[in-house]
């Protein structure tokens, strides 16, 4: 509680194995940052090790902020499991915001800066990341960002739920074959001239979209061809 995992020269907190880990305002800022820099750099990194498991995080009303690597990154399938954040606020200017290639993670209420990464196939025992009144945005004034072509590459059945996205010079989001759903989702659109994925504000096939709204901010992005398209 109000613990701060800052200024490291490898990670904030490195989680290799464990069960029932709560952090409620904690923040997680500025790691691999100072004259020691030591790969991932991550803010969080869920990395069992040993044959460990880790299960059962509960991050609560904390703030992952400007670190070197990826802010949060978990890469096991198997072995690392449910995982929610609430009220958190997560931010990366440099690198991946969220890297995971896990699907047991719950997002509601949680402010994302930069992009994100969903790098997982396929369903495991019926699980995707869900995202519920998240807001999600490419950057923020006064900061600029080094990686920003798409606000967020899908995985495969993610869920978004009353979320809001805002995207001032990336796309919104890019993903094949991802059988994702938005619903009660609100998409702003800012910018005036070409993403790096040129006037695409989407990327994407066979997703869904329920009942959503697309604010055109300026006369630029076209979403005809989203809301045209079949395969959508």
């Amino acid at each position: 509680y109000n613990c701060s995992f800052d200024a490291n020269g490898r990670n904030g907190f490195s989680w290799t194995g464990g069960n029932k880990f709560t952090f409620i305002n904690c923040t997680f800022s500025n790691n691999s940052q100072g004259i020691i820099q030591t790969n991932p750099g991550s803010g969080l990194d869920i990395e069992p090790e040993r044959n460990a498991k880790c299960t059962n995080g509960r991050f609560l009303g904390c703030v992952f902020d400007d670190n070197a690597g990826y802010t949060i990154t978990s890469s096991n399938i198997e072995d690392a499991e449910d995982f929610e954040f609430v009220d958190c606020t997560i931010r990366n200017y440099y690198n991946y915001t969220l890297y995971t290639g896990c699907p047991k993670f719950v997002f509601r209420r949680t402010s994302f800066v930069g992009t994100i990464l969903l790098n997982f196939i396929h369903l495991h025992n019926g699980k995707a990341p869900y995202f519920y009144k998240c807001s999600f945005n490419d950057q923020l004034i006064g900061h600029s960002n080094s990686h920003n072509s798409y606000i967020i590459a899908l995985g495969h059945h993610d869920r978004f739920v009353k979320c809001t996205f805002t995207a001032n010079e990336s796309s919104f989001c890019y993903g094949s074959d991802i059988h994702t759903g938005f619903t009660d989702c609100t998409f702003n659109a800012n910018f005036t001239t070409d993403t790096n994925f040129g006037a695409n504000t989407f990327i994407i096939d066979t997703a869904t979209f329920n009942n959503c709204i697309f604010n055109k901010n300026n006369s630029f992005p076209d979403y005809g061809t989203v809301l045209l398209d079949p395969l959508r």
